[in-house]
């Protein structure tokens, strides 16, 4: 299966992003929690990286949705849970300080597979994949830069096994990479 996902908010706004599919129909909408009048003038700053992280992804067919998290005060696991709370995974740094991968987790705390990126710096190509335990690829992506200093706006995402929960998983992958462009 192919994917895009484009980003469609500003790096001083709240995350927003679509995904569609090769024929361009549109299957998942992201969307960051907005927060309150604290939260938005502290993401203007350089601290927005303590903030907790509390995105949306919503398919637009089925509609329902999941939630992707992230604690506050600088912590590094994050979380994937369904409609209903239910921990479908945790995607958890791998590393002291440039995290060489993270082990994705499943709901029991077991490794299941590993993520992988190819470039932590921003400049540069922005490549990385996703494999399970045997090895096998999941998805790989890459996100499109449009000029040499500005933010990656689309993603272009293989996926090569589309069954849960590996079909989330390669959904919320590249969207950690941007929250790494953006500093989230």
């Amino acid at each position: 299966m192919f994917f895009r996902i484009r980003i469609k908010s500003s790096i001083w706004s709240s995350f927003y992003a679509e995904v569609y599919t090769a024929d361009e129909k549109l299957v998942y909408i992201v969307e960051e929690e907005t927060g309150s009048l604290w939260r938005k003038i502290v993401r203007l700053t350089k601290f927005r990286t303590a903030l907790a992280l509390k995105v949306f992804i919503r398919e637009v067919n089925s509609n329902c949705f999941y939630l992707f998290t992230r604690a506050s005060g600088f912590s590094s696991n994050y979380f994937v849970k369904d409609g209903f709370g239910k921990t479908i995974c945790e995607i958890k740094p791998v590393g002291m300080i440039i995290h060489s991968h993270y082990d994705i987790l499943d709901e029991y705390g077991m490794v299941i597979g590993k993520y992988k990126y190819y470039n932590p710096f921003v400049l540069g190509p922005q490549k990385g994949d996703v494999k399970d335990n045997a090895g096998n690829v999941i998805c790989e992506f890459e996100w499109e830069r449009p000029g040499l200093l500005k933010s990656p706006r689309e993603c272009k995402i293989n996926i090569d096994k589309y069954e849960r929960p590996w079909d989330i998983i390669s959904i919320v992958v590249p969207i950690l990479k941007a929250f790494g462009f953006e500093k989230r």
